[in-house]
């Protein structure tokens, strides 16, 4: 989502923001096992010349599936789950609330599913866990909160100012 203001025009159902979610998410899901088995094969090799105890060897590689299982379960079950009641939410703010949005449910919802893409293409960088990587992903939230804001405007018809605005009042309601 290079261009936010062009690519988050186009109006979906809530089955037509899904499909985009997980057809977008199957190549990073993919590229996480590939990165986390490199991985845990480098801390594995990295760390047995420190651990002499096998237990402790197979635990470092057993740490290393968790993140896989974990970024797995996140990003094909949780993140959807949480796009939807997120946007549940800061639909009741700027639909009954407060009475500016001029699109539905479906509309907040896809505007949510095309913020999100920046983090899903990029979720493969989570399994390598290295600085590097966090700060990409730091870099990669903050333009997904852009994407949410401009994404949210054309979505909703509304200004980007409206749009941050009933953001930030949004997540002062579900605190």
């Amino acid at each position: 989502m290079l261009n936010p203001g062009k690519e988050s025009k186009k109006k979906m159902s809530v089955a037509e923001s899904l499909t985009l979610y997980y057809k977008m998410a199957i190549v990073p899901i993919i590229l996480s096992i590939i990165f986390g088995f490199a991985a845990a094969m480098v801390l594995g090799t990295h760390y047995k010349s420190f651990v002499t105890n096998d237990a402790a060897f197979g635990a470092i590689r057993g740490f290393s599936a968790v993140i896989l299982i974990s970024l797995f379960v996140f990003a094909i079950l949780i993140e959807p789950i949480c796009l939807l009641v997120s946007a549940f939410v800061v639909q009741l703010v700027g639909g009954p609330l407060l009475q500016t949005f001029k699109g539905t449910f479906e509309n907040t919802y896809a505007a949510f599913i095309y913020a999100a893409m920046p983090l899903i293409l990029f979720i493969f960088l989570a399994a390598t866990l290295n600085p590097f990587a966090i700060f990409v992903y730091l870099i990669l939230s903050v333009w997904s909160v852009v994407v949410l804001i401009i994404a949210l405007a054309n979505q909703q018809k509304i200004s980007r100012l409206a749009s941050l605005c009933i953001l930030i009042l949004s997540s002062i309601v579900s605190m």
